[in-house]
């Protein structure tokens, strides 16, 4: 933060260095102290836009030396299916076949959760066991899984991993959990059923985080 600072105090002082110099410093009235001080903040939130941007655009990398761009998903109770289906769009966009051909949103990967738990039960039964959840709650799931939004179903609330694992299963994917340490991306978490990988980015606390997607570039 003290490096924007600096930076966006050194973009204004330069354009007010101009300014000054184009108009001449005795030349400017007091008149036109309030226009001038509203075009300055007009520069100055352009200039944190700027850097913001360039910022975002910035690769993160891991411990492999993989690089990945950050896309942000929404903070609305939705965002790791958002993550998910945003990271299964771009593998179609860049022409990787998938196990379903849709232009994916959160709901589709609400339904493919339910029914992947429904064509299984036997399997995720003992998943649950060992992941230290109640086989009994399978069925609560299954009704709570469709429910959005901040008061419904976020990707995790109730199983945890096991609900990952469930996606990438159905869909014969590798779903990357990472979470961002000094400067880095970490991968913590892997559920490996195919070739083809989505990245998701985890921050916030155990039990109500936010997911983001990494994609690699």
């Amino acid at each position: 933060m003290a490096d924007l600072s600096k930076l966006v105090t050194e973009r204004v002082l330069a354009r007010l260095d101009k300014m000054r110099t184009d108009m001449g410093a005795d030349n400017v009235p007091y008149t036109m102290s309030v226009p001038l001080a509203l075009i300055l903040l007009g520069f100055l939130i352009f200039a944190v836009f700027q850097i913001v941007q360039n910022a975002d655009e910035e690769p993160l990398t891991d411990a492999k030396g993989r690089r990945y761009k950050l896309v942000s998903i929404p903070g609305d109770g939705n965002c790791g299916f958002h993550a998910v289906a945003a990271g299964l769009n771009a593998l179609q966009e860049s022409g990787t076949e998938v196990a379903v051909d849709l232009d994916f949103s959160e709901a589709d990967i609400r339904k493919l959760l339910k029914k992947e738990a429904e064509s299984a039960p036997g399997y995720y039964s003992e998943k649950l066991k060992e992941f230290g959840f109640e086989e009994a709650e399978l069925e609560a799931f299954l009704k709570a899984t469709m429910e959005g939004g901040m008061d419904g179903h976020w990707l995790g609330a109730q199983f945890g991993e096991v609900e990952l694992m469930m996606i990438a299963r159905a869909m014969g994917l590798r779903i990357e959990m990472f979470v961002s340490e000094d400067n880095e991306v970490r991968c913590y978490q892997t559920h490996d059923f195919g070739e083809n990988s989505v990245g998701l980015l985890y921050s916030g606390s155990a039990d109500r985080g936010h997911f983001d997607l990494l994609l690699e570039v």
